[in-house]
Parts: structure tokens; C-alpha cells; sequence
């Protein structure tokens, strides 16, 4: 096959043998190589840098100068203008879209809460400061009545007040005596004149059983503008059963013999040198129960608190089965070998005191701490 040079005459390539140098006269006048097509096919004999469906194709010629000759008949390949400033800046893809910021209404939402939490303190500061003038400003009236009944073997008393004390106290004799103490906080002597008269407050007797009954409303943003309390005193003989209730105020209860029952919704109950017989309770809603006495024989007693604390302090010899728990809290046993459990927050601990048991005693809090001490 003939190939035409341009600017030369036909010329026809023959295979060459033993190396793969291309023939000098594969080339023209102006030293141009054919065709990439139409190169010489040579035995592959290892060293070929290319592979074809023809075969290998000699190894690529350069010119004395280093560069590789041009090829005939092809337009060199394009080359790109020069980009002002050097190089061509790296392709990092599509741009993204710009995204929103957050921080301004972060900022503003900083800036509401800051001024909420100062209108909230601002006004707890008018609030306070209303309530320390007005009661700073207030005065307090009070009036005191007293009865006293004849009683007979063990008698009862029932107490049911919506605020302020009670107090239980061992006297002498076969009698009850109850003081009721009326008190009335308000902006001026002359308006707590006009109220105290008006808080109830009634003392019956029926049979052995005596009864203090005082229900009222004691806020003071029932529109009165003054805040009211009864205090109770009562005064009875050692051994003498009790019914004691209290919305709101403390309870307490010294030297007395008995089955006792004491409710406090908001308050603490304090026994003390008590010695509780038959089934007794100490329930108190928001508030501690604090016991230091002791349990006669084949008696019961339950202490209950929602919130707040239960101590218990027993004699040593005290023979009594306990079964003490707290759901959120400790349960601690002093001066008995009774081990508490621990579940997560919950604890517990059960019993003998002493051997054999003729009493049963269970303390309960549902948020507090319950300690049973030996004394």
C-alpha cells in the first residue's frame, strides 16, 4: 500500500525485522509521520507499549529537538487562552444556595424571654412588697372564750378546724377543758373587731364525747382583705381518745393515753410521751409526723405522709412488727438488727422489733425520709 506524504512521493512501508525504529522514509520532506492508523504492524516481541487488534505498534518517534514530530495531515490539538491573574481557578461544582440564618430569631427569642422573665419579677416584687406593707400596716385582734364539761371513765374529744393550732394536753381531774382563741389579721383594729366576732367557732358536748368545731374560709384573697385562724387548746384527762382534723395549721399532742387519730392537711403532727392504743393514725398530707412515745399491747398504728417526713422513736423492748417504706426516699432503722432494701428510689424495711410481735406499726412516705430509732 502506497502513502502519500505531503510534499513527497508515494512511498510503501515494508515490516521491518529485529527492532521497531519507524523506516526513515515513512517520513516526507517536511519529517512528518503518517497516519497513527497507518503505522507499521511488528511482531510483539515484549517491549510493545501499545496492543491492537492488528498487532503492536512501534514505539513513538521524537525529533532531534525532543519533541515529538508532527503528525501530517492533523491540526494541532487546541490549547485554551491564558487565564488573567495565572492558572485556572478549581471547579468545586454547582454553587448551593445561600442558606437562611437562624441567629436573628435566636436573638429575638432571647430577648422575649429576658423581657418575660423580667415582667414576671417585677410583678412577684409588687406582689411582695403589697403583702409586707399590708401586713406591716395590719393589725391583729383576737377574742378567747373557755368551757369546761364534766367527763366520765375515758372520754372523746373531736376537734374539726379549718386553720390555725391544736393543741392537746394532759390535765387533772375528770373534765375537758377547751380554750378557743379567734385571731383576725386586717388593715385596721376596727374591721378585725367586725370579723373576729363573725369566725365560727362551737363547743358541744354529747354524753363523754366532746366536740370544737370551726369551718371558715382563712384566705386572705377571699375579698376580706385579712387573713383568720382558730387556736384550740384543749385540756384532758391521761387517758382520753382523740379525733383530731386540720386543714391548715400544726397538731399537737402531749401526754395522753389513747386511740388517737390525727389528720393534718397542711401541717406537722407532734406526739410526744404518747402511748397509742386500739388503732391509731397520723396522716398529714404536706407535712412531718413526728412520734415519741410508745404502742400498747395488741395495738395498731399507721403513719402516712404524701410529703414530708415520718420519726418514729420506740422503746427498745418494744415488742412490735414494722414494715416502714418510702417510695421517693431513705428508710432507716436505729437500735434494731432490720436491714432496708433499696429498689431504685424506693426503699424499705421489715420486722420484729422485739419477739414475738403483739403490735403492728407501718410507716409510710410517699415522698420523705422514714427514721425508726430506739430510745
Amino acid at each position: 500500500m502506497s502513502i502519500q506524504q505531503p510534499g513527497g512521493p508515494a512511498v510503501t512501508p515494508e515490516p521491518p525485522s529485529g527492532t521497531n525504529p519507524v523506516q526513515p522514509e515513512a517520513q516526507g520532506e517536511t519529517g512528518e509521520l503518517a497516519p497513527p492508523e497507518h503505522l507499521p504492524v511488528v511482531p510483539d516481541d515484549g517491549t510493545a507499549q501499545r496492543e491492537g487488534a492488528r498487532g503492536a505498534y512501534a514505539p513513538y518517534q521524537q525529533t532531534p529537538d525532543g519533541k515529538p514530530p508532527t503528525q501530517g495531515g492533523y491540526a494541532p490539538p487546541p490549547h485554551y487562552p491564558q487565564y488573567p491573574g495565572g492558572p485556572y481557578p478549581p471547579y468545586y461544582g454547582a454553587p448551593h444556595p445561600a442558606r437562611r440564618s437562624n441567629v436573628g430569631w435566636i436573638i429575638a427569642a432571647i430577648v422575649g424571654i429576658v423581657l418575660l422573665l423580667g415582667i414576671v419579677v417585677i410583678v412577684a416584687i409588687a406582689v411582695a412588697a403589697g403583702l409586707f406593707i399590708s401586713t406591716a400596716s395590719s393589725r391583729e385582734v383576737s377574742r378567747s372564750y373557755e368551757q369546761t364539761f364534766a367527763v366520765t371513765s375515758t372520754p372523746s374529744l373531736v376537734v374539726d378546724a379549718s386553720a390555725g393550732a391544736i393543741t392537746v394536753r394532759q390535765g387533772a381531774g375528770n373534765e375537758v377543758q377547751v380554750q378557743v382563741t379567734r385571731i383576725v389579721r386586717a388593715v385596721s383594729t376596727s374591721v378585725g373587731e367586725n370579723a373576729v366576732g363573725q369566725i365560727p367557732a362551737t363547743v358541744t358536748q354529747s354524753g363523754n364525747t366532746v366536740t370544737v368545731t370551726s369551718h371558715f374560709n382563712a384566705s386572705m384573697f377571699d375579698g376580706t382583705s385579712m387573713t383568720r385562724r382558730v387556736e384550740i387548746v384543749a385540756t384532758v384527762p391521761s387517758t382520753t381518745h382523740l379525733d383530731l382534723r386540720l386543714a391548715a395549721g400544726n397538731i399537737t399532742v402531749t401526754d395522753i393515753t389513747g386511740n388517737v387519730r390525727v389528720n393534718a392537711n397542711a401541717g406537722n403532727i407532734t406526739l410526744t410521751n404518747a402511748t397509742l392504743s386500739g388503732t391509731s393514725s397520723l396522716t398529714a398530707n404536706a407535712g412531718s409526723i413526728r412520734l415519741d412515745g410508745t404502742l400498747a399491747n395488741g395495738s395498731t398504728l399507721n403513719a402516712n405522709v404524701n410529703t414530708g417526713n415520718i420519726a418514729l422513736t420506740l422503746p427498745q423492748t418494744l415488742a412490735a412488727h414494722l414494715q416502714a417504706d418510702a417510695n421517693v426516699g431513705n428508710v432507716t432503722i436505729n437500735g434494731w438488727p432490720i436491714s432496708t432494701t433499696r429498689e431504685g428510689v424506693r426503699a424499705s424495711a421489715s420486722g420484729d422489733l422485739n419477739a414475738p410481735a403483739t403490735s403492728t406499726i407501718t410507716a409510710h412516705a410517699a415522698v420523705g425520709n422514714v427514721t425508726v430509732s430506739a430510745k
